[in-house]
């Protein structure tokens, strides 16, 4: 049935991420997707014949391989939820140490300082510690 086809399409993890965003969010995807595809048709479509490769050749099946591990690398990237930083990180932005570090993990120290080196890093936003990358 091709509108359960369709309806399924229109729940999968990317589209439901971005169903609500504005066109200036989505053309960073919409300019990757572009230049991805122009990339796929003109070294598939032009190269690889004028060359005299085949299609099932080394180099085809490498490229294509190389194509499609590149599209689901970049789907995962854009369609995952990138995550929160922790409730037990919060904290006002003049104490020394995160909660975090003092009480549920005291031998946990995070490695990434500001430049200074010697604050911990803070998000002004969440009002909590930054984790390390």
């Amino acid at each position: 049935d091709v509108e359960a086809v369709h309806a399924s399409l229109l729940q999968t993890p990317l589209v439901l991420r971005l169903q609500d965003q504005s066109l200036m969010k989505l053309s960073p995807i919409l300019l990757v997707g572009t230049v991805m595809g122009t990339l796929y048709v003109s070294f598939v479509w032009f190269y690889l014949p004028a060359a005299g490769f085949g299609v099932f050749s080394v180099p085809s099946v490498v490229f294509k391989a190389t194509f499609v591990l590149a599209a689901c690398s970049y789907h995962q990237g854009v369609a995952t939820d990138p995550g929160a930083i922790p409730d037990a990180w919060s904290a006002e932005p003049g104490e020394e140490r995160p909660a975090l570090v003092l009480a549920d993990h005291p031998d946990f120290l995070p490695l990434e300082r500001k430049g200074d080196g010697v604050c911990w890093r803070y998000c002004r936003k969440e009002e909590k510690f930054k984790p390390d990358r």
